[in-house]
């Protein structure tokens, strides 16, 4: 039976990824394929602003996408909150919806205890997210190893390599303990804009090629990083080839985040709010236009459009 809901949840993610490249007369009418929830604010300073959703309004907003969407892969961006109660108790609530969840963070707080708690709430995937020299994310990798050792459980566990500061320096040692930890993949991914960025392209392929089997890195990532290494012009992603291919994140994504905030792609004017999650995507029309307009190509690791579950 479970095999039989993957499959359906499978089938369903792909066409609804490829009725949003393909678009429609009413981009609102293209219902998305992956749910994001949004618990702080990392990497995108000022969008949000106000009170922070408590657990209840968190259930509440889920159990409408859910309604709307059907079971869905969820994906919570936590930042340094991937050891938090709330993060937790998000993960056993769409574990309960029959919802696929990928947890994105830093590694922050996750221990040993807040690793068997993730994977006892049915955590299917880990995401984590290395900006610095990479020590929050070891320590964190191996407590989610031991946790899926000690439960038995499937748990994918990945490492995301943000190339950006010093990330050129790092790269090899962090590719050195992502093998030694165990984790599952490596994945080098371009930063949110287009700046700060190591000009070592020799290092970054040679690092994809040593990365072997454990190389997860997006197939539109790697020409997108060598582009924004050569044009560091501090905005999203790189200038869009003349190709006429429509941006994969319109309408393949809707964003939920923790002051109430709803959108596809950070970077464009939020989706009205009021009413409900279904309501409010109906009013989407000018978010998602702007994206189908937009001269930027972006590949990063949280727009990338992948199931949660490979």
């Amino acid at each position: 039976m479970k095999l039989l809901q993957n499959t359906l949840l499978q089938l369903r993610t792909s066409s609804r990824r490829a009725a949003a490249r393909l678009g429609r007369r009413r981009p609102s009418q293209v219902r998305p394929a992956r749910l994001v929830i949004r618990l702080d604010d990392a990497d995108l300073s000022g969008t949000l602003s106000g009170e922070r959703a408590p657990l209840a309004r968190w259930q509440a907003w889920l159990v409408e996408a859910i309604q709307w969407l059907g079971t869905t892969p969820v994906t919570l961006r936590a930042g340094s909150l991937g050891g938090d109660g709330l993060t937790v108790d998000l993960v056993r609530f769409a574990h309960r919806l029959d919802c696929p969840t990928l947890l994105a963070c830093d590694g922050a707080g996750l221990d040993d205890d807040a690793a068997l708690r993730l994977v006892d709430a049915g955590l299917s995937a880990v995401r984590l997210e290395v900006s610095d020299d990479g020590a929050l994310a070891e320590a964190a990798a191996q407590a989610l190893v031991a946790a899926r050792q000690q439960r038995r459980v499937t748990l994918d566990i990945e490492v995301v390599l943000i190339w950006q500061g010093a990330a050129d320096t790092v790269a090899p040692s962090v590719l050195h303990w992502v093998r030694r930890v165990g984790c599952d993949g490596f994945r080098i991914s371009p930063p949110w804009r287009a700046e700060n960025m190591p000009a070592d392209p020799a290092l970054l392929e040679r690092l994809l090629a040593e990365a072997g089997p454990l190389n997860r890195t997006h197939r539109g990532a790697v020409p997108e990083l060598h582009a924004m290494v050569a044009q560091q012009d501090g905005e999203p992603g790189m200038a869009k080839p003349r190709t006429g291919r429509r941006c994969p994140v319109g309408g393949q994504r809707v964003v939920l985040a923790a002051d109430g905030g709803m959108w596809s792609c950070p970077f464009k004017v939020a989706v009205p709010r009021g009413g409900t999650v279904a309501e409010r995507w109906e009013e989407a029309g000018a978010h998602l236009g702007e994206i189908a307009g937009c001269g930027r190509a972006c590949a990063h690791v949280e727009l990338a459009p992948e199931p949660v579950v490979r």
